[in-house]
């Protein structure tokens, strides 16, 4: 009969108290117990990484100590600029700007131009040009602003830009990807991201996507602004030798890549939240990420922060906006003041602080209007602040959503072609193999175990034993073993989890730990099925799953999607910051489970869900395994790039893996050892048609055919993920 985990926790303490009375009835005497790694590392991996991201941040803060010439800040500049350039990607050609003029609105003092033009072939992008009265030709400003749905329309950057074109500049204010007009649309299911989805997590949805390309959500954000800047620079009204840039606080960063890579403009102004510094990690605020479009990788390993980006200006005119008054900017601005000087222009860096409030509050934006001013006209006259009513949307359009490619249809067009074709024959499968193992960041640390016990039970006919062992210094997994009265010699190790649920944490702060093991009825069920048969079962949480999932502050609730932009994705992207990625790290706990396991007999895997993937990945590289079976994995990284929308965490991806392989080919990697695939899994956890997994999984299969083992692969339906492994 099933118990429900309360059940058995009740259960589990009565025979641990028995135990206490009868330690030798034990498979072991426990004898003195070490003090356990749960109590050593306490919110084990946020620990682990500010570890490493501050000693990043301290190697480079040394090494920026040592720039005190003129000369040392330019090739530092210089190689900012170069590292930037690597991490977002190479850009593309540029085609023709294509410019259509939509409609011209006339007002006093200036024209309203609603205009569209190309940034990649058939790739559109709306904008409203702010002329003002006259001949010209006319400073000009481009305002890059993002994460709301009206964009470029909203009545408060609408105020700004009245008042920069009521004083002489002319103004290109355009839609990022996926806000305003330019909301991607699913041709397939006639449907927008604005029916489920906040722009934000939209743009996380594409960051995510195109990261499986091996491509950045930033490289396109900046290409758009360069194009903007193409656009701006091409009108004869416009004088483009002066182009400056403003950016808004939640599309800074954004703005401040396009600032620091297109050197044609002249003078920004440009909102700062925080220190300015990503790193050292603030253990208060960890799991608050940016969004793709802001962040490159891997900005920690090589030393480029938010700060050094900005540095990367001088000695163009920089005015740092800030909308608060905590001061903790404070030691960012000395430190661009003192850049500034070492160049010889210690006037050309300003910062304006403000009471927080509504996007461009008055006086920051009459700041940015004055920084401008002195810097692009050469004049501090009176601004002239215009009293206007805001145009509405409908005014301001440009085109039909639908017109042209959308971001989704520019990835599955570069996804058409991948994976690359590989050789499924045996020596092809070994090259596989060593590309796999290069992409876990294989060989890894062959460190003790170290294992330690936490608690044992008896049970009917077995034991039940909650263990932590070392998976790498910094780093334990927390463990359940059932171990048979008799055992035969064999052992299955179980991974598992799922970070897409939605999770509620109370008004009080972070959730207490779990002072029990968390035994869900599918483990627990899956475990005691193998266990009465003489299989002892290693239940293993990897790093941030189960018994590890980090204490994380309180979130806003974002929906169904919340998935995209949780506290999972914060921690993938502190991995990738530093090189690495937290999907290849949990694949390496997997392995030192195995490991672990071993000691048992011999090994067999099993994972579910989120553990599907990596009992796939720890299988194909580590022979010690002899079957596994997985259930209610992705079915292929391809089903995820065929679509907008995907219920999978981006903690799953590796950046670039399609450009080496796709889940079929870690698949094939097995063979010719037996691997059972259960009810595969869709972009939105559905189960797949089995004519869409056996089409996906052809390659495997001539892999194993290869192997002279066609019926040691096979993909079911509706049967138990224990039944081939027994």
């Amino acid at each position: 009969m099933t118990l429900a985990r309360r059940q058995f926790l009740l259960a589990a303490g009565a025979a641990l108290a028995a135990r206490a009375q009868d330690p030798a009835s034990a498979p072991s005497a426990p004898g003195s117990k070490p003090r356990l790694y749960s109590a050593e590392m306490p919110d084990m991996l946020v620990e682990y990484f500010a570890h490493r991201l501050d000693e990043q941040a301290r190697r480079w803060d040394a090494e920026r100590a040592t720039i005190r010439t003129r000369a040392q800040l330019t090739a530092r500049n210089r190689s900012v600029r170069e590292k930037l350039r690597e991490m977002l990607g190479p850009f593309p050609a540029k085609p023709p700007l294509n410019a259509r003029l939509v409609r011209t609105i006339q007002r006093q003092g200036y024209r309203i131009e609603n205009v569209v033009f190309q940034s990649r072939p058939d790739y559109w992008v709306p904008a409203n040009v702010y002329v003002p009265s006259g001949t010209g030709p006319f400073p000009g400003v481009v305002l890059q602003r993002g994460h709301f749905d009206a964009e470029r329309m909203s009545p408060d950057y609408q105020q700004l830009y009245f008042d920069l074109a009521m004083n002489g500049f002319a103004v290109l204010a355009f839609d990022p990807v996926g806000q305003g007009e330019r909301r991607q649309y699913y041709g397939d299911l006639g449907e927008g991201f604005e029916q489920a989805l906040s722009p934000t997590l939209e743009h996380c949805a594409i960051g995510g996507l195109l990261s499986l390309l091996g491509e950045t959500a930033a490289n396109y954000f900046v290409w758009d602004g360069m194009r903007a800047v193409d656009y701006l620079s091409a009108r004869p009204d416009v004088n483009r030798a002066k182009i400056g840039l403003a950016g808004h606080p939640d599309t800074g960063l954004s703005a401040l890549l396009l600032a620091a890579l297109d050197e044609r403009i002249q003078c920004a102004a440009l909102y700062v939240h925080g220190s300015a510094r990503r790193w050292p990690l603030d253990r208060q605020n960890w799991n608050t990420t940016d969004d793709p479009e802001q962040h490159a990788f891997p900005a920690a390993l090589h030393g480029v922060d938010v700060l050094d980006t900005l540095v990367a200006l001088a000695p163009r005119p920089l005015l740092a906006l800030v909308e608060n008054q905590t001061g903790q900017f404070g030691a960012g601005a000395e430190s661009l003041r003192g850049r500034y000087g070492l160049l010889g222009a210690p006037a050309k860096f300003a910062v304006e602080t403000a009471r927080p409030g509504v996007d461009w509050p008055k006086d920051l934006r009459l700041a940015a209007l004055r920084w401008f001013q002195r810097w692009m006209l050469g004049q501090a006259r009176e601004i002239r602040e215009t009293e206007v009513i805001p145009e509405p949307y409908a005014a301001l359009r440009t085109a039909e959503p639908h017109a042209g490619q959308s971001i989704y249809s520019i990835i599955r067009e570069h996804a058409a072609g991948l994976p690359p074709r590989h050789d499924a024959t045996p020596d092809g499968m070994a090259l596989l193999r060593r590309e796999i193992g290069s992409l876990l960041a294989l060989p890894m640390s062959r460190a003790p175990l170290g294992e330690r016990e936490v608690s044992t039970v008896s049970l009917e006919g077995y034991w039940l034993s909650r263990v932590e062992f070392l998976s790498e210094p910094g780093i334990y997994i927390s463990a359940q073993v059932y171990r048979p009265n008799r055992s035969n010699g064999e052992c299955v190790v179980y991974v598992a989890g799922d970070v897409t649920q939605l999770v509620v944490v109370n008004d009080d702060g972070p959730s207490p730990p779990q002072p029990e093991p968390d035994v869900n009825d599918d483990a627990y069920n899956f475990a005691r099925g193998l266990v009465r048969g003489g299989v002892t079962v290693v239940v293993a949480d990897v790093r941030g799953v189960g018994l590890t999932q980090p204490l994380a502050p309180r979130r806003d609730y974002r929906g169904l999607y919340e998935h995209l932009h949780n506290s999972d994705v914060a921690l993938a992207n502190m991995a990738w910051a530093l090189g690495d990625s937290l999907f290849a790290m949990r694949v390496r706990d997997v392995l030192r489970a195995i490991e672990y396991g071993s000691q048992f007999g011999r090994v067999r895997l099993a994972g579910s869900g989120m553990g599907a993937l990596w009992a796939l990945y720890a299988a194909a590289v580590e022979p010690r395994v002899e079957a596994v079976a997985v259930e209610e994995g992705l079915l292929s990284y391809r089903v995820l790039t065929s679509h907008g929308r995907f219920m999978h965490s981006i903690s799953q991806f590796i950046p670039g893996v399609l450009r080496r392989f796709d889940l079929p080919q870690v698949a094939g990697a097995i063979a010719p050892r037996k691997l059972t695939i259960l009810d595969p899994v869709d972009h939105m956890k559905n189960t797949a048609e089995r004519a869409a997994a056996e089409a996906a999984y052809q390659w495997t299969r001539e892999a194993y055919a290869n192997q002279r083992a066609p019926d040691r692969f096979r993909i079911a339906f509706g049967e138990g993920l224990a039944r081939d492994l027994r």
